[in-house]
């Protein structure tokens, strides 16, 4: 319950902190993630246009909040806004984490966007905070020495609905 009430006080806090908008050209950006991951975009098809214009907007609202969730079906392109993500220079500069639940998520994930990806159990095994041999993350009041990781401002969690309340609670203790 303690852990719990932790998680949603920084969930909320997160979301509700907004951050200054990075001042980019996301439609560029996402119609160069688009074609580097082998896909096609028909500029002149009104329903990729209005997509791409969907897209924009959804990562000009997710990079402006500390806090953001993606939600979409198959096919919605929420992949391709990831690509984005990972092509936007500034953001490149403050460093991207991307972060899946499994190895075949890693996998996906590293193949659309032409960066690399970790399993959340690798990034915080990596930071000491993951008891391999029982496979559950360890938390700051179990740890003597704790370590923060503090190299990327902005971290992806693709398929963040597979977490347990607890990885995620492990991986924002682990975040600087």
């Amino acid at each position: 319950a303690e852990r719990e009430e932790r998680l949603r006080k920084v969930l909320q806090a997160r979301a509700l902190k907004t951050v200054p908008s990075l001042a980019v050209d996301w439609k560029e950006l996402l119609v160069t993630a688009i074609r580097k991951s082998g896909n096609d975009l028909d500029e002149a098809n009104e329903r990729h246009r209005d997509a791409l214009t969907e897209q924009a907007t959804a990562l000009e609202n997710i990079t402006t909040r500390r806090l953001s969730v993606l939600i979409g079906q198959a096919g919605t392109g929420k992949t391709s806004i990831v690509g984005a993500l990972v092509e936007c220079a500034p953001l490149i500069q403050e460093g991207v984490l991307l972060l899946a639940p499994t190895g075949k998520a890693r996998v996906r994930l590293s193949g659309a966007t032409g960066a690399e990806a970790m399993t959340v159990a690798q990034f915080l095994y990596k930071l000491g905070r993951y008891d391999g041999a029982r496979q559950r993350p360890l938390f700051d009041t179990e740890l003597t020495e704790t370590k923060k990781f503090n190299g990327a401002k902005t971290v992806v969690i693709d398929e963040a609905s597979m977490l347990t309340m607890d990885m995620l609670q492990a991986i924002l203790e682990g975040l600087d």
